[in-house]
């Protein structure tokens, strides 16, 4: 059978049909992973799901908190309570929802491109990409925030009524709840309907998405006395300290955690406990961050350019991993030594520089080939260049990338299908 062949056959296929086998090749891996790894599935998003399940709040240690987003910990309380609190099956329901991702790409990938074959291959590869496996199974928000992405893009392509602007502001308020990074998108996806002449699809876009936020908004204002997270200075201080450029790609600046809640308590010695304390720790950070930024400012432009492409990375960034037993020296010169972080996996490693490369370069292929078809792309563009900016303004992990793993994805799959010939072919 010839390539011609192949993808006409894939063009033929039944929709419920071709994405009823997505799904079900999306969670083979998945969950073939959980039974073989057995990864750890413990860390702050567990707890925070506890509290809510016994008290009904976001709280650390009996204490409500504005700290974090809250979908991901409601996500785990409901699917917590949905398996009676047995971990194993947690993880496997999170496996499972998570590798509808793939089923949401192909949907996506054929409102872009109208072809049935592109479409699957999107969620072919969406189903085996490492990286999304591994994250399906780790109590993080990435591999759900990354659905949630794939929905916002497709209701936004798809939105040309009220009703539709609705759905995509719907889409669009559940990514922020679910991670704060999707932010700029509030302004961003409306505007960009604005300019495709969607009036009223933008403004109920818009409307819907304040809508879905304004509560949580509400909640951490009247906790805290900001509508916002009270983490953001936290990560802009370890992601532009002059101790930054010293760690990554090597090691992740999450380990300088403790040295800037101590330089935060250096510059406000009487911060309260609860969430107040915890606005005055973000204001605190979010100022010594910018007076670094603003004290170095060609160190903090290199700094950023390496971001940038750290994002685009073909390794796996930090190369090694955080443990409770890490611990960092730090010199009066301003050099630091990070102690007992081993590095990761060989496999883990490879599996991703493996995977990543024939991607990158079989979407800059496909991109290439949609150059045309840019501005209906422009979602696209708009959610990989929002996660790209914010993460060099603060720092980025490969773990970020995980939700806009759908673009490469996608523009992979325009590259390795075969363009339609025309009728004098």
């Amino acid at each position: 059978m010839d390539t011609d062949e192949l993808v006409n056959k894939l063009e033929a296929l039944s929709t419920p049909r071709a994405l009823i086998g997505v799904a079900v090749l999306a969670a083979l891996p998945r969950l073939a992973y959980l039974l073989v790894a057995h990864p750890p599935f413990e860390n702050y998003n567990v707890a925070l799901s506890t509290a809510l399940m016994r008290g009904g709040s976001l709280s650390i240690e009996g204490v409500k908190t504005a700290y974090y987003e809250p979908l991901y910990p409601w996500f785990l309380a409901f699917a917590r309570l949905l398996m009676r609190d047995r971990m194993f099956l947690v993880q496997a329901f999170q496996a499972i929802v998570s590798g509808l991702g793939a089923v949401g790409l192909c949907l996506l990938a054929e409102a872009l491109t109208g072809r049935r074959a592109v479409a699957l291959l999107s969620g072919v590869l969406y189903a085996a990409y490492p990286l999304l496996v591994w994250h399906s199974v780790t109590p993080d928000e990435s591999a759900l925030s990354s659905i949630l992405m794939i929905a916002v893009a497709y209701a936004v392509v798809r939105a040309h009524t009220v009703t539709r602007g609705c759905v995509a502001g719907l889409c669009l308020g559940l990514a922020i709840l679910m991670r704060s990074t999707v932010l700029p998108l509030l302004l961003l996806a409306p505007a960009m309907l604005l300019i495709d002449g969607r009036r009223t699809a933008a403004l109920a876009c818009l409307l819907s998405a304040i809508a879905i936020v304004s509560p949580m908004a509400i909640r951490n204002y009247r906790l805290a006395g900001t509508p916002t997270y009270t983490r953001s200075g936290l990560n802009l201080f370890i992601g532009n300290s002059r101790y930054a450029e010293a760690l990554l790609p090597n090691y992740t600046p999450d380990n300088l955690q403790e040295y800037a809640l101590l330089m935060a308590e250096r510059e406000h010695p009487e911060i309260p406990a609860g969430p107040s304390g915890e606005a005055e720790t973000d204001r605190a950070l979010t100022r010594l961050a910018l007076k670094e930024m603003r004290d170095r400012p060609l160190q903090t432009l290199w700094l950023k350019t390496r971001y940038v492409a750290y994002f685009f990375w073909p390794r796996l960034v930090p190369t090694h991993v955080f443990v409770d037993g890490t611990r960092l020296e730090f010199s009066s010169t301003g050099d630091v030594r990070v102690l007992n972080s081993p590095p990761r996996p060989r496999l883990e490693a490879a599996a991703y520089t493996l995977s990543y490369c024939p991607v990158f370069i079989a979407a800059i292929a496909g991109v290439w080939r949609r150059r045309t078809e840019i501005r209906r792309d422009a979602i696209l563009w708009l959610i990989m260049a929002t996660f790209v900016i914010v993460h060099a303004v603060y720092f980025p992990s490969t773990r970020y990338t995980t939700p806009t793993a759908f673009v490469l994805l996608f523009y992979a799959a325009v590259g390795l299908i075969p363009a339609k010939r025309s009728p004098a072919g």
